[in-house]
Order: C-alpha cells, then sequence, then structure tokens
C-alpha cells in the first residue's frame, strides 16, 4: 500500500543514527505486481480491488531500489532471499514422524518448488548486485543439496512452520550460518 509505504519512509527519515534492516518478501507477489494507486482508500472503500496488472519487473526493480534507498541512506540492509515453498504440511509430518517413531528423519521438498525459488534468486540478483551495507542470506544455500533437493525438516525440527514460513529452528541455523562469526556462538 502506498500510504503505508510513505509513512514508513517518513518515521526512517526520522532516524538520527543508522539502523539494521532485515528484509524479505512474499516473491510469489512479484508474479502479479499492480500498477500503484493514488488513492487507495478510496478505492477500498468503493469495493474495487482490482488493479492493471504490470510486468513483475516493476515489482523486482521497486523492491530493490527501495533497499538501495535505505542503504544511500547509511543503513545496513540484509535481505532473506527466496526459499522453495514446501508441498507438504510440515508441521503435520512432524507430528506424524513424532507419533509413530519417535524421531525425526529427513524429508525433502520437489524439484519443481527448487526450481521456482531460483528463478526467483536469479531474478533478484538481476536487480540486487552486490554492494557495501548489503547482507544477501541464501536460506537454500543451507537448506538445499546440489541435486536440488531441499530439506523440509531435518533431524532436529521442521524447517518451516506454515507454508513458505521459515520456522524458529530454521531461523537459528540461518543465524549461525550468516550472522554469527564462525566459532564465536
Amino acid at each position: 500500500c502506498p500510504v503505508v509505504n510513505e509513512d514508513r519512509w517518513k518515521l526512517i527519515r526520522s532516524f538520527k543514527t543508522p539502523k539494521h534492516f532485515l528484509v524479505t518478501a512474499n516473491f510469489m507477489g512479484f508474479d502479479e505486481v499492480k500498477r500503484r494507486v493514488d488513492n487507495p482508500y478510496e478505492r477500498i472503500k468503493n469495493r474495487n480491488f482490482t488493479g492493471e496488472i504490470v510486468p513483475s519487473m516493476e515489482g523486482w526493480r521497486s523492491f530493490a531500489a527501495n533497499i538501495n534507498r535505505l542503504i544511500d541512506m547509511g543503513h545496513q540492509v540484509t535481505v532473506v532471499y527466496p526459499v522453495p515453498l514446501p508441498d507438504i504440511d510440515v508441521k503435520n509430518e512432524v507430528l506424524r514422524q513424532l507419533r509413530n517413531d519417535r524421531k525425526l528423519h529427513k524429508v525433502y521438498g520437489s524439484r519443481k518448488q527448487y526450481d521456482k525459488a531460483m528463478e526467483y534468486t536469479a531474478t533478484l540478483d538481476s536487480v540486487l548486485p552486490d554492494r557495501k551495507g548489503l547482507t544477501k542470506v541464501r536460506p537454500m544455500d543451507v537448506f538445499c543439496e546440489k541435486d536440488g533437493r531441499c530439506l523440509l525438516i531435518d533431524e532436529q525440527s521442521g524447517i518451516y512452520n506454515k507454508n513458505g514460513h521459515l520456522s524458529h529452528h530454521a531461523a537459528e541455523v540461518l543465524i549461525d550460518n550468516y550472522i554469527l562469526p564462525a566459532g564465536k556462538h
């Protein structure tokens, strides 16, 4: 919503010291990007939820421009890259394994979901080149094998809570791999 974004930028401009932003998105939302409207409240009031679809690259470029804007303002930005969507109900599978086997076994997702997440990753890389002030967290580097199989469940827990939302366990693994200096936990 452009109104929320304008309010957000107003708040960010009021910061007296640089901050560190953790940014991610529902990258599937970039598949159907709608043109910005000047008065979204009026459209909602009139129950007009449609909008003109624009090329998806407009959404990707806008996302990257906002990240670059934050960095240009002196902030640090960490972007969490796309993850493959699970093709099973991870929570139910974890419960089933614990109930039946009393321990967890690795479960992998589909190649189709891996390929889609790789497509999103390539697009994001094309609009967001490496630069000072930008850290890229790539969950697929941690949770996926070279053959395109991505963990949905490891021996400790589920990697996802619901849909494409990473679990607390997955967040800890990413922090251990990207945020904390090696060996200094």
